[in-house]
């Protein structure tokens, strides 16, 4: 079996790497910035870009299965139409070319941030409609769009299978190029997170996305969707494990949440607190209002998935921080 992973660089591209050498699978990556550690003789890399149709066939000549990890996450905005061109165009780049090439399974990893929900949404799972709402992210919006344009290009007797996974938040190790949740967990870590805001999301590891994205590829079936998620708590429930793991007697507030939203408000018309890489914006801000309701009854049934604890997660990822020196003590 040869399988291909655009994305390999990222946090999830390095986990799932990680996990196919261990089940001894051939991987071929393609990459323009290369901040893959892994070191294999089962690792083929492919200079190219989602963007580039050329680059994208001979990246897929003879493989059996692609796994798209490759995405722009955004919480500024468009970027310029980067997030649009990266996640929309890329993917449908990518599943025109993986048809062309003959591959057999193509594994997308979308977002639960592609789902349509509003202060009436009871649960998300996977028959929640896809999100069409203007006022979303643009992040939100081409993940959604993604999705639609590989089912609709997938679902034409072109003889290729098709499976989603939707990751809620993603946390845990080998995360080399630093995510947005990294620098605020490694904040946290080195006491240097004083305040945050009264809000939560659903979590989960990124070794079980891994997994589930591989447990994926195995299903027989021409098109599938799998939320994978995790364990929901409050901002502060999980930054208070993380320190309870450093064994430090550091406070962490907890600041009211329409508070903080006019500030991020204020921040990204104003540009008063930080330059536009901030981890501080509106967009960042409100995807702590997302349900807390989310079945991965699916995925349980079917993959046999069971998420583990959030402190073996937060506890290796402070091991991970340790022996990548990042910690101050």
């Amino acid at each position: 079996m040869k399988v291909a992973i655009t994305g390999a660089s990222g946090h999830l591209g390095n986990n799932l790497i990680n996990y196919l050498l261990s089940k001894g699978v051939f991987v071929r990556i393609l990459t323009h910035k290369n901040h893959l550690r892994v070191i294999s003789d089962k690792i083929e890399i492919h200079s190219g870009d989602i963007l580039d149709i050329k680059s994208l066939e001979d990246f897929l000549k003879g493989i059996d299965i692609v796994f798209h990890l490759a995405s722009r996450i955004s919480i500024n905005g468009s970027q310029n139409g980067l997030v649009w061109d990266t996640n929309v165009l890329g993917a449908k780049n990518l599943i025109l070319t993986s048809i062309k090439q003959k591959v057999k399974k193509f594994v997308y990893c979308g977002s639960i941030h592609a789902f349509n929900y509003n202060s009436k949404t009871i649960i998300i799972n996977e028959n929640t409609s896809l999100t069409t709402n203007l006022h979303r992210p643009v992040y939100d919006r081409s993940k959604s769009e993604a999705i639609t344009l590989i089912n609709e290009l997938s679902d034409h007797g072109n003889n290729i299978e098709v499976v989603k996974i939707y990751p809620t938040g993603i946390l845990g190790p080998n995360d080399y190029i630093m995510s947005r949740m990294g620098r605020i967990l490694l904040n946290v870590f080195n006491c240097n997170q004083k305040f945050i805001i009264d809000g939560g999301f659903n979590w989960v590891d990124v070794r079980d996305v891994s997994w589930a994205l591989f447990e994926a590829s195995k299903i027989d079936s021409p098109n599938e969707d799998y939320i994978i998620g995790g364990h929901w708590l409050t901002l502060k429930e999980l930054f208070n494990i993380a320190l309870n793991i450093n064994k430090d007697n550091y406070k962490i507030y907890s600041l009211p949440f329409k508070l903080v939203q006019i500030s991020a408000f204020l921040k990204d018309i104003l540009k008063i607190f930080t330059n536009n890489n901030s981890l501080f914006t509106l967009e960042s801000v409100n995807a702590f209002k997302f349900p807390k309701n989310i079945s991965y009854i699916k995925a349980k049934k079917e993959l046999k998935y069971i998420p583990r604890k959030i402190e073996d997660t937060l506890e290796d990822t402070y091991n991970w921080f340790k022996e990548e020196g990042l910690l101050k003590n």
